[in-house]
């Protein structure tokens, strides 16, 4: 199996100081998420470009005093000479890996990672950081990553992996029969274990019967961007808030970690944690 290629980009730029406490309201996800967009595709122009005259004069107050274009020119070079693209992000949708938030200073903060499928590179990660200037949000810290892996599942067989798995779990709780899950585990597993094993270790789920049912159609938030262990091992840890679902037994909270290897060119389950409150 090959391996993945590395980290190609790690760029950091946060401007330090004593500043000024305030809050702002924090915007609609769908705000946030092009809010976003429309900043990483700004910078891509100008890697593009090899410029960042314009995309500094969009910048916080702040963020101009710290940087001139040459600057960020130089910065960010390597994205210009190695000719990366993420203009891709425009069809894609974010993920985050916290819930965007207001900090203390009231400034906006939000990380996570886009999933280019069949691009160079296939994967983005950001964290970025925005104060409210001129009635809009404006850039005053950001980080860009770049890689690429081959192996990974494209986003929309990742989103079903993770629906897939949670669900038939969701099943199993129902039915106080975890043949389902047993069935889509790896051939490793299913030697190790068996379907009353699966039983006993969450037994408190079934004799609660916790409702996690909640999850399908939603978006988890990631702790961070699914990757590989040991060249070939799946992982994808995250959570899902579920405090606004009604219905009996249903958790505020559900955080899961899968694991997963392909066998005979199907991903199966190598591990599967969760914990719900």
């Amino acid at each position: 199996m090959k391996k993945s290629v590395g980290v190609l980009i790690f760029i950091s730029l946060l401007f330090g100081g004593y500043r000024v406490l305030h809050s702002n309201t924090l915007p609609p996800l769908s705000a946030i998420s092009d809010i976003v967009k429309v900043s990483l595709l700004e910078f891509n122009t100008a890697v593009k470009n090899g410029n960042f005259t314009q995309f500094l004069l969009k910048s916080s107050s702040e963020f101009q005093k710290k940087y001139t274009p040459d600057d960020l020119s130089g910065i960010f070079g390597e994205f210009t000479e190695k000719g990366i693209d993420i203009s891709p992000i425009i069809n894609n949708p974010p993920y985050f890996t916290t819930n965007p938030h207001i900090d203390e200073f009231g400034d906006l903060v939000v990380d996570g990672f886009f999933l280019l499928d069949g691009h160079i590179p296939n994967a983005v990660d950001f964290s970025l950081e925005y104060t409210f200037e001129d009635n809009q949000w404006k850039i005053i810290a950001i980080r860009v990553k770049t890689w690429y892996d081959e192996q990974r599942p494209n986003s929309k067989e990742l989103m079903l992996l993770i629906q897939k798995s949670l669900l038939t779990f969701d099943i199993c709780i129902k039915n106080r029969n975890f043949t389902l899950l047993y069935d889509r585990l790896a051939t490793s597993q299913k030697i190790e274990i068996t379907p009353q094993d699966l039983m006993e270790i969450f037994a408190e789920f079934v004799d609660k019967q916790i409702d996690i049912s909640g999850v399908e159609g939603r978006m988890p938030i990631f702790y961070f961007a699914p990757f590989f262990e040991d060249d070939e091992i799946l992982v994808i840890q995250g959570f899902y808030r579920l405090e606004l679902i009604s219905g009996k037994n249903v958790p505020e909270f559900l955080d899961f970690e899968l694991r997963f290897i392909k066998e005979r060119g199907d991903w199966l389950l190598l591990g599967i944690s969760v914990s719900a409150e």
